[in-house]
């Protein structure tokens, strides 16, 4: 017999990778794997490119918020797409940023009490 929940969990799972671009896409900033709540950023806002990549709500949230929603002109110049394209980029590299500063942390830490050869803790002598 079908189970007729497992057939709407494999057809939401193929409206995301659609919706997603492919399958087993995660937030490119913080890694999260839950393919119901990604969605799709426009890196220099909706109405000066194409370019998207996948981010969760939570980290999309951060990035929209960082932009004045101002409604583009009907027909941006080159250099206003380019412009946008490039604060889009550096918002990215910041968030990116962040997390790789708080991973660094994470590691300098645990090196603290992970023996050699990862960390620098001593393991115990008799």
């Amino acid at each position: 017999m079908i189970n007729p929940i497992l057939i709407e969990q494999e057809l939401e799972k193929v409206k995301n990778a659609r919706r997603l671009g492919g399958f087993d896409k995660t937030c490119v900033i913080c890694s999260e794997p839950d393919q119901n709540v990604l969605e799709l950023h426009h890196l220099s806002g909706e109405d000066y490119g194409d370019d998207v990549y996948p981010v969760c709500r939570n980290c999309h949230r951060k990035l929209t918020n960082k932009r004045a929603n101002k409604p583009a002109p009907e027909y941006p110049s080159q250099l206003d797409q380019i412009g946008h394209w490039l604060i889009g980029l550096a918002q990215l590299l910041l968030e990116l940023a962040k997390k790789a500063f708080e991973f660094g942390s994470v590691l300098i830490e645990s090196a603290k009490v992970i023996p050699s050869p990862y960390g620098y803790a001593l393991e115990a002598t008799c």
